[in-house]
């Protein structure tokens, strides 16, 4: 059963398995995958994402709310994986093997390293509309439906489905400000 997001951090918070769980479910996919682009080895990139949901556990006292938590993920990522990369061993291999082969993405690390943030920054403010305005954004942005069809799919009016697509993106270009045109073309990915 799902929790409610403003528990799960105080279950988390509190040392309950359930809000750990939470947080593992709901971010583990972005940052295996930041990972993953870092080493290029899905074991190591597995295990260092659970290294980083082990330490944030063992270390929740340190997380004062929700936003801090998450966007930690992340920085605590990238410091594992420069502890594995400058000379400790992984499941996937030696570090200089892995050093190698990641020479010359230096600034695709630093650009996928600041679109995992905007991302989960995304996320946290699609978190904030209602569910009503969420199913309209993601019927139109990631399932590329039409206002006519989600009007139907929803049972109401299509004048109704743009005011909730315009009351949304208004309220999300105000949470990003000048780098929301940056951030924008982010929905349709």
């Amino acid at each position: 059963m799902a929790l409610p997001i403003m528990r799960a951090f105080e279950a988390f918070k509190i040392g309950h398995r359930t809000g750990y769980e939470h947080y593992v479910r709901q971010e583990s996919r972005n940052l295996f995958n930041y990972l993953l682009g870092k080493t290029e080895n899905r074991a190591v990139a597995q295990d260092l994402a659970n290294k980083v949901f082990k330490f944030c556990f063992e270390n929740r006292h340190l997380f004062h709310d929700e936003a801090e938590l998450l966007s930690s993920f992340f920085a605590i990522g990238r410091g594992f994986y420069e502890g594995f990369r400058v000379g400790q061993k992984g499941p996937g291999g030696d570090a200089d093997d892995l050093d190698a082969r990641s020479k010359g993405l230096s600034v695709y690390d630093d650009a996928d390293y600041a679109r995992a943030e905007i991302v989960a920054a995304l996320r946290r403010s699609f978190r904030q509309l209602t569910a009503r305005r969420r199913r309209v954004l993601v019927y139109y942005f990631r399932r590329g439906m039409t206002t006519r069809q989600i009007a139907e799919k929803l049972k109401i009016e299509t004048q109704t489905v743009l005011n909730h697509k315009a009351h949304a993106l208004v309220r999300l270009k105000k949470d990003f400000g000048p780098i929301w045109d940056q951030i924008f073309p982010l929905l349709y990915s």
